[in-house]
């Protein structure tokens, strides 16, 4: 066949496959149109019917909004306002600060600046136990007292010699150790040289943060060491000072000038002193006293009892303001020395 004038040699198949392809996406788009409209309808019923919003409606939200943000506030103020407990710990600002000033006002507050939580947490441990030994104390000495008043309505005091004996009443047999006492403030204290010396030897290698023998230029440190750390037993502590002729020397220092025994209580048959005498043996030990001029006729019952339980004495008189102690910056580090 011959192609007549004017029609095109064009093939228009490809225009038809568009076109085609055109229409069948318009047709999907519409189809999933109305499945979306129907799905949203169904929704729609499901809800039921639809609360037209009034003002009456709004202005009541918004007041029962504030009545509970009211309500908020009021129960985190009386929350706040609530003592501490086991279940709640804290404490308000307002309740703290007049404990915090009490707190300022104590005069050992300074010495407690610095201190690590440990060794606060030790000195409270020490004070912890020594209130509880103070107690014990106590009544054992009100145990004491009832027995000496009834040896006071019973029986006269024994009158006992009153001469010293000067330098000393009996010099003590070779190859026997001293079983020492102090005696100061009327009072008669067993006191442990070994074991306090032990004590104070480990108290300056701490404070050094090493171990080595002292010297001069330490004195410093081992003041303020000493002064905020308690080094020392139940009866004695160690002390340097600061200035003054024995700024070089650790000096005993009484815990509490109520250590230890008084005359009354030494005329008890059961005292103290003569329960540590009967820990010892007079063929291996003599008895060695330290003792102060204010405390003489103590001293000299003292020494009455430890004669008659058959131990030698020795003893060393001392002015009131004198002090003993060890200087440690010394080669000779084992005598308890008095300048």
């Amino acid at each position: 066949m011959t192609r007549t004038q004017g029609s095109s040699d064009q093939n228009l198949d490809p225009l038809l496959d568009t076109m085609a392809n055109v229409v069948g996406i318009l047709v999907m788009l519409v189809a999933v149109t109305q499945l979306s409209v129907s799905d949203a309808v169904e929704r729609i019923k499901d809800q039921g019917p639809i609360r037209s919003v009034t003002r009456a409606i709004v202005e009541a939200a918004e007041s029962e909004r504030v009545q509970v943000e009211d309500a908020l506030v009021s129960v985190r103020g009386k929350l706040a306002a609530m003592p501490p407990s086991a279940k709640r710990r804290g404490m308000l600002i307002e309740a703290a600060t007049p404990v915090l000033d009490v707190l300022e006002a104590l005069p050992d507050r300074a010495e407690l600046r610095g201190l690590a939580a440990a060794s606060l947490l030790q000195r409270a441990a020490r004070e912890t136990e020594e209130v509880a030994r103070l107690e014990e104390e106590m009544i054992r000495k009100r145990q004491q007292v009832s027995g000496l008043d009834e040896l006071l309505a019973e029986v006269p005091a024994e009158v006992r010699p009153k001469i010293a004996r000067l330098p000393d009443p009996r010099p003590p047999r070779v190859n026997t150790t001293p079983v020492t006492f102090l005696v100061r403030y009327g009072r008669v204290v067993p006191v442990d040289v070994e074991s306090l010396t032990k004590r104070l030897y480990a108290g300056v290698q701490e404070a050094l943060g090493e171990a080595r023998r002292p010297v001069r230029d330490d004195q410093p440190f081992l003041v303020n060491f000493f002064s905020k750390l308690y080094v020392g037993d139940e009866d004695f502590y160690w002390k340097f000072k600061e200035q003054g002729p024995r700024k070089f020397f650790a000096d005993i220092s009484w815990s509490s000038k109520d250590r230890g025994e008084g005359l009354a209580n030494l005329r008890i048959g059961d005292s103290d002193y003569s329960g540590v005498l009967r820990q010892h043996r007079s063929r291996l030990h003599f008895v060695r006293f330290w003792v102060w001029s204010d405390s003489f006729e103590t001293y000299l019952e003292a020494r009455y009892i430890a004669e008659r339980a058959g131990f030698d004495v020795s003893w060393q008189p001392l002015d009131a303001e004198d002090e003993i102690g060890i200087d440690i910056y010394e080669p000779s580090q084992t005598e308890v020395l008095i300048d």
